[in-house]
């Protein structure tokens, strides 16, 4: 799925890349989301496919890297299905927010907006909310905790909320919100009994191949550890 997803990112950016090329035609505003609302009611797949251009190659590389590196993450944790409906989620919340806050915010009425970044920041929060204390390493910062990452880049937003890209970060907040509630969706599901029990049945077969290998599992253990893992990766 994250494939899939990053697939279709660069796919869709190298195909405005050549049409604009080939046919000497701008296709952005076929696909990108116009601030106007009744120019985004009338091309209603704009709430979903601006979250698949990007602007330039800086952009499409930068988003990117961090879906492939919270994608991975939140995979880890989570079924594949999760990230497509959380990506998806994103894109359309920030859509949303842009179209319907712009305006209040003085954002240009012909803005058109395009990139990724609504939707993969809703990744990064819902890893941020299921998995906080992990840990990745940053230059110059060392090891530092998801949450304390995350929560850094929604305060820039906040503040760039005054900026001249103010209508992308109302979308990227929109993006946040998103983000944020499916974690908690999914973190409320996984407290179930019956979820709970089955979480920790995988993990007491995981701790014990690390600690004795996988053929110090039983037949059935064996067994068990193959359905398990299906249904983690299904």
């Amino acid at each position: 799925m994250l494939t899939a997803i990053i697939a279709a990112n660069v796919a869709m950016f190298l195909f405005l890349a050549i049409a604009g090329m080939t046919v000497s035609t701008d296709l952005t505003h076929n696909i990108g989301l116009s601030q106007s609302a009744g120019e985004a009611l009338r091309r209603p797949w704009t709430i979903v496919t601006y979250s698949l251009a990007q602007a330039n190659v800086l952009q499409l590389v930068f988003n990117m890297l961090w879906l492939y590196c919270f994608g991975r993450l939140l995979i880890m944790r989570c079924r594949s299905l999760h990230l497509f409906i959380i990506y998806v989620a994103g894109a359309i919340a920030g859509g949303v927010c842009f179209v319907a806050f712009s305006s209040l915010i003085g954002v240009n009425a012909s803005g058109m907006l395009v990139g990724s970044s609504a939707a993969v920041i809703a990744v990064a929060v819902a890893v941020a909310v299921i998995m906080p204390d992990t840990e990745l390493y940053l230059p110059l910062f060392g090891p530092t905790k998801i949450k304390w990452i995350v929560t850094v880049v929604i305060v820039l937003f906040c503040i760039g909320l005054s900026a001249p890209n103010a209508g992308g970060n109302l979308a990227h907040l929109g993006g946040v919100a998103a983000g944020a509630t499916g974690a908690l969706i999914i973190k409320r599901r996984e407290s179930r009994p019956g979820i709970r029990t089955i979480k920790n049945e995988y993990g007491a077969l995981v701790n014990k191949i690390r600690l004795s290998g996988y053929e110090a599992l039983s037949a059935h253990e064996k067994r068990r550890f193959f359905e398990l893992s299906s249904k983690k990766q299904s």
